[in-house]
Formats: C-alpha cells, structure tokens, sequence
C-alpha cells in the first residue's frame, strides 16, 4: 500500500524511533504528546483533539497517549507517493514548501511540522472514514484502494492548507547549510531544461566543488542525479498528457541526444517512452 493507517497504542512508555516513511499522527479522539531532540535536548509537545503532526522519514521521534477513550491514528505515506500527490505545492515560495522540499529530499532532517487544527469536524469524519477504508474495509481490488488513500490524504492536506496554514509550526532544528537545500532544489526543479553544475555555482555564489559535496551530502545523491530525476518526472507527465513524440518530449525536458534521453529513461523505469505510454494509455481507458 502507498498510504496505510494504523491505530497508536494507549498507554505505551513512549521511546525515539524512526521510519523510512512520511508519518502523519493525528489526534481523532482526546491527545497525545509529541516528543523531539532539538539541539540535543528532548522537546515535549502536547497535541490536542484534531491536531496532526507531520513527521519526515529518518526524523527521530517520539508519541504517547495516555488519556482513556484517546485514538490516535497513524498516516504512514511513502516519500515517493507524496512527491507525486503534492508536486505542485512544492513549487510554492514560503515556509511551508520548504519544509516540504526538505522532508523529499533531505536525509539530515530533524524538524517536523505540527498542525494545530483544533476539532475541525470535517477533517475527523475524513480521518474517520480513511480509517474505515483502510482498517475495516478488506474488498476490492489493491490499486482501487491505494487510489482512495491517495485522495484521502490529498483532502486533507488540502483541508489544512486551505483553513489552518496559519495554525502550521515547524519544530526542531534546523541549521544555516540546511536552509539553502530548498531554494537550491527549487531552482535546479525550475530551470531542469538548462542547468548546469557551473551555472548553479554561479547563481549561489559557491564553487562547483562546495556545491557537489554539498547536495550529496544534504540529499544523499548527486547533482546530476536529481536532474535526472527532475527531466523525468516531466518526461512521464507529457508522455501521459500529450501527444508529442518521444523525440519532442526529449527536447521538451533539456536533452539533445536521443539516446542519452532513452538510457536514462530506461535507467528510472525499466522500459522505454513508448512502452512507458502504452502501459499508462490502458490504465487510463
């Protein structure tokens, strides 16, 4: 499953864990406390009845819930699956976004984003009724359910976003080299046609050298490497939405060799353009 739902277990002493996913904890009925490092020290924060935090994969942290009758429900998201579903937040220019940025593509992130939504009726009966779906409902078929997860969680966002952005913290640390991440991977995302490694130095005033170690550090993959990946992300979306060749969506996407375009393609998905297109062209029927 991309999105699955878990029921937090009442009274458990709360210990520091992380996951390799994006989790989401949102208080359904009563609270619960949220712990954090920050800055070596150990942060505790009390949630309250329809509140949610946002935790990024890797962030050590902790929850308890101690109050009877108490439910707290646990969103487990793959990082992949929220990339895709929020892609067009990201592009943003504020807090939130970069928040964002960092919970895709940092591998040092030690902050999370707490959401203080008080009892906001409709995002309860949404968690209540992606709880039924995804805890009680066992029919269907496996693609169907990830479909209503996705939307589930995209509502939400899209629910929090609208009415409580101003209700949004983000909690932990963050350090001077961290903050550049976003901006960086925003402008390597907005100009993927044409960058390169030299321009990008220029733009930051940095050396080519700094900023090579300094993007695999934060990131964990190279300059290069997520060009790729951006070019390919927007390879997929024009194969899926238009009818331009692949040689057109090659160009379209920054890549003068042919060949280069279809070894990198084959290098993220397995399978050429045209297979790629004919696979999600039945999916769509």
């Amino acid at each position: 499953m991309e999105v699955s739902v878990l029921l937090h277990d009442r009274y458990v002493p709360p210990f520091y864990h992380s996951l390799k996913f994006i989790k989401i904890v949102y208080a359904l009925r009563g609270g619960f406390f949220f712990y954090l490092r920050e800055n070596g020290q150990d942060r505790r924060m009390q949630m309250g009845e329809g509140d949610f935090a946002i935790i990024p994969p890797e962030v050590s942290q902790a929850v308890f819930t101690r109050d009877e009758g108490a439910v707290t429900v646990n969103i487990i998201i793959k990082r992949s699956t929220f990339g895709e579903a929020f892609y067009s937040l990201l592009m943003e220019n504020d807090d939130i976004s970069d928040f964002f940025w960092q919970m895709l593509y940092s591998k040092r992130n030690e902050r999370a984003l707490l959401v203080r939504c008080g009892q906001d009726e409709r995002l309860q009966r949404l968690v209540l009724e992606m709880c039924a779906e995804g805890l009680l409902d066992r029919t269907g078929s496996t693609a169907g359910k990830n479909l209503m997860m996705k939307g589930y969680v995209m509502l939400l966002f899209g629910r929090a976003m609208k009415e409580h952005s101003g209700e949004m913290e983000s909690v932990g640390h963050l350090s001077e080299a961290d903050a550049v991440l976003p901006e960086m991977v925003r402008y390597i995302r907005g100009n993927y046609t044409t960058v390169t490694l030299p321009e990008l130095a220029r733009h930051f005033g940095r050396s080519e050298g700094y900023l090579s170690r300094y993007i695999r550090r934060e990131t964990g993959k190279t300059f290069r490497f997520l060009l790729k990946e951006f070019r390919m992300k927007q390879a997929v979306q024009m194969l899926e939405n238009s009818s331009c060749s692949v040689e057109e969506v090659a160009a379209a996407v920054g890549y003068a060799d042919i060949s280069c375009f279809y070894r990198n393609f084959r290098e993220s998905f397995s399978m050429t353009p045209m297979q790629y297109r004919s696979i999600r062209s039945r999916i769509s029927i």
